[in-house]
């Protein structure tokens, strides 16, 4: 029988890699507008520790995600 972790639980584990293999990257999150894509965020925050705010550059909920694409590529400084 399989084991699907929480979305907490996986964006701790995405926040960790990303700490390990990228330590200055800039993310730019685009989740969900409910309360799974909320628990990913505070996941997220949660894996990255102190960190999160200099890391995090951009966050947008989407429900349909064109605007919001743009809104965090602007953060990053690439073109839409």
């Amino acid at each position: 029988m399989g084991w699907q972790p929480s979305y907490r639980i996986e964006a701790r584990i995405y926040a960790r890699y990303i700490l390990k293999t990228q330590p200055d990257a800039k993310i730019a999150v685009l989740y969900q507008n409910d309360d799974f894509g909320k628990d990913y965020l505070i996941g997220l925050r949660e894996g990255l520790g102190a960190k999160a705010d200099q890391l995090i550059v951009a966050s947008q909920s989407y429900e349909t995600v064109d605007q919001q694409v743009c809104r965090c590529k602007a953060a990053a400084r690439m073109s839409c």
